[in-house]
């Protein structure tokens, strides 16, 4: 029997940037599944409690980031997905970023390059920059280091530059989204503070247009916007097929850090371990270990290991395979490569190897991992 033809309702405010990456991800998901009759509403506000409230068909999926929205939302007959997370809206069905997971990303970025001072920069009455916030700080902890927070870039940049304190040492901080990124490199700017040797800026969204006409061009974490709308045409499909509604909101965990020069310096001060650091990063899809990184850098292998420990928190194999499975996870996403040629281009010496550390790591397959983050 040929498949009943949907009609659905998209409500996503376009003044949003993560729009356009969102509809593609819905888009993708009917050309994979089943086709549907999609409505696309005007953005304002007021118009849209309206539609909500008029609409006959069987779904929609929107952005509803206002209370009068949400209360139109709640009354519907028909299921509703939210995919904005700058309200903290838990009675709507909601499809959202892994917030906590952006944040914890974020510390690992910034730890791994040696960082020991840290803030965030982000408004506190927003739930997705809370969120981030609170994960940022959590992962930090863990090793041991603090994190300020700031609700404005002037006030940090404030912070940083009063005269009655101490020069502070480089510091890398977390803006809640691009959009104060990009504030912040043009106050750092105007402040004579050099980014990244003062000051590492990481935003979030990873707008790609803004981020490299930023300068410096503008790191960032990619959340994944194309999987977020993709699950939320998913689940909105399940719904209309009289499925249960989640009682979690769906979160989509953030793809990867997008490395552009705000961030792309080592916050350390031993020269032969940043030499041996980016020599791992070039050559860590070859066969290197240990020893074949202490002649690089021409110094003793026992010496090597003590002061990368100390300088960087971990050992020289342990970066080594860090880098490994960064790129096996870009490799896992954008290709369609077999498992063995996916480790193998990856510095590992089988699938078996690869699969193994990736499990350490990551604590699931790389199998699970590809399914996770490819629409």
């Amino acid at each position: 029997m040929p498949q009943t033809v949907r009609r659905v309702a998209l409500m996503i405010d376009p003044r949003f940037g993560y729009a356009a990456r969102v509809m593609d991800g819905i888009h993708q998901y009917m050309a994979d599944h089943r086709e549907w009759r999609v409505s696309v509403f005007e953005h304002q506000d007021d118009y849209r409690t309206q539609a909500v409230q008029d609409w006959r068909g069987e779904g929609v999926i929107g952005s509803f980031h206002t209370p009068q929205l949400a209360k139109a939302v709640m009354a519907s007959p028909h299921p509703c997905i939210n995919i904005t997370g700058s309200t903290d809206q838990h009675s709507l069905i909601n499809v959202l970023s892994d917030d906590a997971a952006v944040g914890a990303m974020a510390a690992d970025h910034f730890l791994q390059r040696g960082f020991r001072r840290f803030a965030f920069v982000g408004p506190t009455d927003v739930a997705f920059a809370r969120f981030r916030a609170d994960g940022f700080e959590s992962a930090l902890k863990k090793h041991g280091v603090t994190c300020s927070r700031f609700s404005k870039p002037d006030a940090f940049i404030a912070h940083l530059t009063d005269a009655a304190r101490p020069t502070p040492s480089s510091t890398a901080v977390l803006a809640a989204n691009d959009g104060l990124g990009a504030n912040l490199l043009n106050r750092a700017q105007a402040a004579g503070l050099g980014v990244p040797d003062k000051l590492a800026v990481l935003g979030v969204g990873d707008y790609v247009s803004m981020c490299q006409v930023c300068t410096p061009s503008m790191s960032s974490i990619d959340i994944d916007f194309e999987r977020r709308g993709y699950e939320a045409a998913a689940l909105l499909d399940r719904l209309m097929g009289g499925r249960p509604a989640p009682k979690r909101p769906i979160r989509v965990s953030p793809r990867a850090v997008m490395t552009r020069q705000s961030t792309d310096i080592l916050a350390i001060d031993d020269i032969d371990v940043i030499h041996a650091v980016r020599f791992i990063r070039d050559h860590a899809t070859e066969p290197i270990d240990t020893q074949r990184v202490a002649d690089e850098v021409i110094i003793g292998r026992r010496s090597l290991e003590t002061r990368f420990k100390k300088a960087m928190g971990k050992t020289v194999h342990e970066e080594i395979t860090r880098r490994r499975l960064e790129r096996a996870q870009h490799l896992l996403v954008a290709t369609k490569l077999g498992l063995m040629d996916i480790a193998v281009r990856s510095g590992f010496a089988n699938s078996s190897a690869l699969c193994n550390a990736f499990r350490r790591a990551f604590d699931q397959t790389p199998s699970t991992y590809r399914r996770q983050h490819r629409l």
